[in-house]
């Protein structure tokens, strides 16, 4: 495995991870996503998932910068598929029966995972991540954190995407009939659709004269 920081050679550590002494990275290879050394983070690298309606066994789940990783062994190699956040609509709970995912799971292991009270209702909670092409539903441990965790990055990706349109393109915010509304601290350049100071007389991006 080639270090994507420094381009050396680095050491697996096990068979999904590996370290680059130079840069003292350690990196979950089948998604490609550095560990940070926070558990408080790092329990959003690998994560052991059941996908409903897929057919892949043993699937991981990783919070990348840009989408939903899920990763999974495919003879000496690893499959990888993604649900970009830029792509989701929506993020919801939802439960299944508690066989149903032990069925489905080779390597999950209701028991001990969940509450007493959840247990004994024979129910664990799912996630249901809605997308523009379809919705999906999940079994990840502690589904109530990596709910919050992907409405996050799903908030971050959305005000990207929305920075990048063309002018045109751009969503203008709500009128209300009959009432001034404040004006926002800065302006699109006519030109250009780059986000520029509203006193700008020149666009900041192009130098077209806005004034």
């Amino acid at each position: 495995m080639i270090c994507p920081k420094c381009g050396k050679n680095m050491t697996n550590t096990d068979e999904t991870k590996a370290y680059c002494m130079k840069c003292d990275v350690l990196i979950h290879l089948p998604s490609g996503v550095e560990l940070t050394g926070n558990p408080k983070e790092d329990k959003f690298v690998g994560s052991p998932a059941v996908w409903f309606g897929e057919k892949k066994k043993n699937i991981e789940a990783t919070a990348s910068s840009d989408s939903l990783v899920f990763t999974w062994k495919e003879g000496k190699t690893f499959g990888q598929k993604k649900l970009p956040y830029a792509t989701m609509t929506g993020i919801q709970l939802g439960k299944r029966k508690e066989s149903e995912v032990v069925s489905l799971g080779e390597t999950i292991i209701v028991g001990g995972m969940l509450g007493v009270a959840m247990s004994e209702m024979n129910y664990v909670p799912t996630l249901l991540v809605k997308t523009k092409g379809g919705d999906h539903e999940l079994y990840l441990s502690q589904a109530t954190e990596w709910a919050n965790r992907l409405q996050s990055q799903m908030a971050i990706s959305h005000t990207q995407t929305e920075d990048t349109l063309p002018f045109a393109s751009r969503t203008e915010p709500a009128r209300t009939s009959g009432k001034a509304q404040p004006a926002p601290p800065t302006k699109f350049c006519r030109k250009c659709g780059a986000r520029i100071p509203r006193d700008s007389m020149y666009c900041e991006e192009c130098g077209k004269r806005l004034a």
